[in-house]
């Protein structure tokens, strides 16, 4: 077990942090369970039948378990277990969590086959979708104190470096959700209409970019995965400038497997016929595992700042003097 002395910085962090995500799983869990409840309500006669299906059941029981975690303190307690007594078990964990994933998507694929159920599982307006619009908010989010910090320190590289993930980010959440035109369903401007192919507010899906939102996909998958690679190499190497900037602008390496399946699934998308077994839906779980991928990118590199600058360095310095 490694033990670090607590600093008002770290504490701070560690408070913010629990709180956000615990007010986000509240709010996404109420709102998935108020959302399943309304789809078999009698009262709606836009959703006749009022059946359930495999697709309600999950969400709803998703929606309550995510409500309970979020109340009670139970974040607050597995960020002190990550960032302290189980930090390698952590690594482990977001290593083999990606696989797991698909092994549940791939045994429900085999169970429900290209069904109405197995598609709404990935439709868009669903669990998946909204995932993956809230963990680039967060990865938005989080970015700002990271590059806001970095500037103190006079590193403006890794300062702008972040605001710019930070605008990424964002963006991408609100073209995700159509910068709010399907959530208040305001009328759609004339050039949308006639350039969007979907017919949405949203920019990669003009008629100049939809057909190179995979690539985009693909391409931005390999650049992390071969920032990865050069960030072992210069560790491994002990090349201490270079590994100081790959360290906090390229994922680590546990993260290594949500930019390899997203790659995978979109290549196999983009590039084959689907091998008869991947679907176009499939690509909201790839977008998925890629937002979740930046997201514990970022939150590893929140932390890690305030180990490496309020902790770390200070007990180097003691030492050198000692």
């Amino acid at each position: 077990m490694t033990l670090y002395p607590k600093t008002k910085a770290l504490e701070g962090r560690i408070t913010i942090f629990s709180r956000v995500i615990s007010i986000m799983f509240m709010l996404f869990g109420i709102g998935a369970a108020i959302a399943q409840l309304a789809k078999i309500s009698p009262f709606l006669e836009s959703y006749p039948g009022w059946t359930w299906n495999l697709s309600n059941i999950s969400a709803l029981i998703l929606g309550i378990l995510l409500f309970l975690l979020g109340k009670s303190q139970g974040i607050k307690r597995l960020v002190y277990f990550s960032l302290f007594s189980g930090r390698e078990t952590m690594k482990r964990f977001l290593l083999v969590f990606p696989i797991f994933a698909t092994i549940i998507l791939l045994l429900l694929k085999f169970r429900l086959g290209d069904s109405r159920s197995y598609r709404m599982i990935l439709d868009e307006g669903g669990f998946i979708e909204y995932g993956t619009v809230i963990a680039y908010f967060l990865a938005g989010g989080f970015s700002i104190p990271i590059g806001r910090y970095f500037f103190r320190l006079r590193q403006k590289v890794l300062g702008w470096g972040y605001y710019l993930y930070s605008a990424f980010f964002i963006f991408v959440a609100l073209e995700e959700v159509s910068w709010g035109q399907r959530l208040f369903g305001w009328e759609l401007p004339p050039f949308f209409e006639a350039y969007n192919v979907q017919g949405e507010f949203t920019i990669h899906n003009l008629v100049w970019f939809q057909d190179y939102w995979g690539e985009g996909i693909i391409g931005i998958s390999f650049i992390c995965l071969l920032g990865i690679i050069f960030w072992y190499r210069s560790h491994r190497q002990n090349q201490q400038g270079g590994y100081h900037y790959l360290t906090y602008l390229t994922p680590s390496w546990f993260l290594a497997i949500f930019f390899s399946l997203a790659l995978v699934i979109y290549v196999i998308l983009e590039y084959t016929d689907g091998l008869e077994f991947v679907i176009s839906r499939d690509q909201e779980f790839a977008e998925l595992l890629l937002s979740l991928g930046f997201l514990f990118f970022v939150i590893v590199n929140y932390f890690r700042q305030v180990f490496k600058f309020e902790l770390l360095k200070p007990r180097a310095e003691d030492r050198e003097r000692q």
